[in-house]
């Protein structure tokens, strides 16, 4: 929805790539009528300019876990009750987070409007940078994103990224530098033959 409150509102917006000229115009629109912005730890400084220069600004806290969704929960709540206009910014798009899925729940249990803004998926979005298809020359069925490690320490070669990188997949893993040696390893144990055309995008 396109719609504009006036008060006691929280947006659970997404920053995208952390260029401010690719974030959306809804993004962009909620930011320069922010009371309030509460961001994350990580967000660039060039994303940051965009604050309206009177806005309260709230660094989330890191760490992911539940004392933390607590708290930066409570903090919207707070804010949206005193009823200012509150801007949660995440990085990429905010469902990707789980933060700001236990953050609705907070909101929708207390009666808080809120309203999600989608952001451009940085693991998406690097391939057009680089100039890489998801689908080169019609090749690939389909493609899956998903942060490495896994959940629960899973390894990949028990994991059903193997069978379907085996069926023509496209395969996208967002992670540090130093865990591609291990991610490549895990895959090949997994079944991917190490011949599999692959890509490092920094």
């Amino acid at each position: 929805k396109s719609e504009m409150y006036e008060t006691g509102v929280v947006y659970l917006a997404g920053a995208g790539t952390g260029n401010p000229a690719l974030i959306t115009c809804r993004c962009r629109e909620v930011l320069e009528r922010a009371e309030v912005v509460v961001f994350e730890p990580s967000l660039s400084d060039d994303l940051k300019e965009l604050f309206p220069a009177g806005c309260e600004r709230i660094e989330a806290s890191p760490g992911g876990g539940g004392s933390g969704f607590r708290t930066v929960s409570g903090i919207l709540i707070d804010r949206a009750e005193e009823g200012k206009m509150v801007v949660r910014l995440f990085e990429g798009d905010p469902y990707h987070s789980g933060s700001c899925v236990e953050e609705a729940k907070a909101l929708t249990r207390e009666g808080i409007p809120f309203e999600v803004v989608p952001g451009l998926i940085e693991g998406l979005s690097a391939l057009t940078f680089a100039g890489i298809p998801l689908h080169p020359g019609g090749g690939a069925n389909g493609f899956s994103v998903a942060g490495y490690p896994l959940a629960g320490g899973k390894s990949l070669k028990d994991s059903a990224f193997c069978a379907l990188a085996a069926e023509g997949n496209t395969l996208i893993f967002q992670t540090r530098s130093d865990l591609v040696a291990k991610l490549s390893s895990e895959l090949m144990a997994g079944g991917v033959s190490g011949a599999t055309p692959v890509a490092i995008i920094e």
